[in-house]
């Protein structure tokens, strides 16, 4: 999993929750490894907010925010019911994509960094039984595009109203 800022996920010995991980940051241009980070937790999305990354854990019941070096800054109890894919740092806001249940998923918009639920829409489910935010999403001003599936997969474009911004 990469971030818009070049950071992925690698290395975690175990696909499980309370496993461990390795962030990993890569130059946009040549693809070598800049700088690795190691969570004592399965990290499963993250996000740059340009000065620290927040890293979600399994189910992302826990947000950790680390400083660049990777010191832990705080850990973030996460209240909803939403397991995020992916989050990104968009505008000032986390905006986080997942699943509620295997069947029904959501995207939500916080304020940071006070995590106070800002918007949150049902993504709707694809035409396989997949919520279009299983997986990976991408936001553009109001485009909102979203990958829903592990494996062979399709990219779904919606058009957001001006309550997101």
């Amino acid at each position: 999993m990469q971030s818009s800022a070049g950071y992925s996920v690698a290395g975690d010995r175990e696909y499980k929750p309370r496993s461990t991980a390795t962030l990993v940051e890569l130059d946009k241009r040549t693809l070598a490894v800049k700088r690795k980070l190691s969570v004592a937790d399965h990290i499963g999305c993250d996000a740059v907010t340009g000065d620290s990354l927040i890293a979600g854990n399994w189910g992302s019941r826990q947000l950790y925010v680390l400083a660049m070096d990777g010191r832990q800054l705080r850990v973030i109890d996460v209240a909803s019911n939403n397991q995020y894919q992916d989050i990104k740092f968009v505008d000032g806001k986390l905006v986080g994509g997942g699943n509620l249940t295997k069947t029904t998923g959501a995207v939500d918009w916080y304020a940071w960094p006070s995590m106070q639920l800002l918007r949150s829409v049902a993504t709707g489910t694809t035409d396989r039984g997949r919520p279009y935010s299983g997986e990976g999403m991408a936001l553009k001003g109001k485009d909102l595009y979203l990958v829903p599936e592990d494996g062979p997969s399709r990219i779904f474009h919606f058009l957001l109203g001006t309550a997101s911004n």
